[in-house]
């Protein structure tokens, strides 16, 4: 044995002639069972030039990575008479490829993520796939992300992978406004940077259920905002089995991948946003022309197959600009979303109800007998929907409008007025 050994076991050298193999004490748990395979066949000559790995134990508790090459020696007869063999410490090249290889774990994540920007355009699905991929390809032991309800401030669990979805339902709390008794995730969410726990043993105030967790064997957490418009919206949570995990450079990509999917929510949000406008209006979230004018033809189709008779009702709001031109086009749109909600609570359901222009809405009556019938609901409305006053920047406005209605099947089609009552706009 040459006095390397001491300096890569961490032992003094000694007289090894009682034992030929003191080296074999220091190997690590793990790796003794296939060592002594080894040192057998070396025994029984079965191997010739070998190469291995394994580890041993320092006696400070350090583990070091060795890379040993054996050769036999042997003698003109053809028999072995002993085995020579050279050990190098190769703990820093072990450690150089478990770094690369850690990262690029979560480089194949954010491959996979990238990919799921051009394809998917449901919010539900992003995050779905999203722990599917950390789990399957970033090789976390668990990950799901939560989604935060402005309404309540409630962090909730939407989508999950790997081997606890349960303990994820025990993570979910509230956004506070102060670091007063929160948690892991509405920490990062507050802050709107990553908030990692490398040591649940040691190290688990912000982790309510870190006792489950450890008892799991979970040993890392880290959670991860996601950020729309300068909003925390939602958080990806990672969890893995080893302490210390989370570095520096694991979280540099990390909050790459944070980055990433809050790319994809923006335009998930933004996509929403430009489907909703194509068909809605904007400003009483009523049915738009063209979108009342296809659910038409469909009352028009169904009609001619059923021979059952429906009014079209057209209401054009009289002297409207006076209300712009009196209190200011702001006001004007207050009261333009108060006609909507009125006229919907008239007709009872807000897909029969659309605005059309700019003060001129539009409703259907279904089943109809009779004109009778048409007038008759119609002077309802009226009296529900125009007869209150309302109230705008503090003034009472009373409104009237004139009033198409054409029936189908029908031939004729009348115009009719929804009488003002109690005085004049503006």
């Amino acid at each position: 044995m040459s006095p390397a050994y001491a300096q890569i076991w961490g032992r003094p050298w000694a007289d090894m002639t009682n034992r030929p193999l003191p080296w074999t004490d220091s190997i690590h748990a793990q790796d003794v069972e296939r060592m002594q395979r080894e040192t057998e066949q070396d025994a029984r000559g079965m191997g010739a030039k070998r190469e291995f790995e394994f580890r041993i134990v320092r006696p400070g508790g350090e583990v070091r990575w060795i890379y040993a090459r054996t050769f036999p020696i042997v003698e003109d007869s053809g028999s072995i008479t002993r085995v020579v063999g050279a050990a190098t410490d190769i703990t820093q090249r072990k450690q150089s490829e478990a770094k690369i290889e850690h990262l690029n774990r979560v480089h194949g994540v954010l491959s996979g993520i990238n990919s799921l920007i051009v394809r998917v355009a449901d919010r539900s699905e992003l995050f779905w796939e999203a722990c599917r991929l950390a789990v399957e390809y970033g090789r976390f032991r668990m990950a799901w992300c939560s989604w935060l309800a402005p309404q309540t401030s409630q962090i909730t669990p939407v989508a999950w992978a790997g081997d606890g979805p349960d303990l994820a339902q025990t993570l979910a709390c509230k956004l506070g406004a102060v670091a007063d008794d929160e948690s892991l995730l509405s920490a990062a969410m507050r802050l709107q940077q990553p908030v990692v726990c490398d040591d649940l043993q040691n190290d688990s105030q912000l982790v309510p259920c870190a006792k489950q967790m450890v008892e799991r064997g979970y040993r890392a957490i880290v959670a991860l905002p996601l950020v729309i418009d300068a909003e925390s919206v939602g958080c990806l949570v990672l969890v893995m089995d080893q302490s210390g995990f989370f570095d520096a450079a694991e979280m540099r990509l990390l909050s790459e991948l944070s980055g990433d999917i809050s790319f994809a929510l923006d335009h998930i949000k933004k996509a929403e946003r430009l489907n909703y406008l194509a068909y809605y209006d904007a400003l009483t979230g009523l049915a738009n022309r063209t979108f009342f004018y296809e659910r038409l033809a469909q009352y028009v189709a169904a009609a001619a197959r059923g021979q059952q008779k429906f009014a079209l009702v057209i209401a054009d709001m009289e002297r409207f600009e006076t209300v712009n031109d009196t209190f200011g086009r702001h006001a004007g749109d207050g009261l333009l979303r108060q006609l909507g909600e009125r006229l919907t609570a008239c007709v009872g359901d807000a897909s029969e109800v659309a605005r059309l222009s700019a003060d001129q809405f539009a409703a259907v009556i279904f089943d109809v007998g009779d004109v009778g019938d048409v007038v008759h609901t119609i002077d309802r409305w009226r009296q529900q929907w125009l007869c209150a006053p309302f109230t705008v920047e503090g003034t009472e406005v009373r409104m009237s409008a004139k009033t198409g209605v054409a029936l189908y099947p029908g031939r004729c089609a009348r115009r009719a007025s929804i009488a003002r009552c109690g005085g004049s706009a503006g």
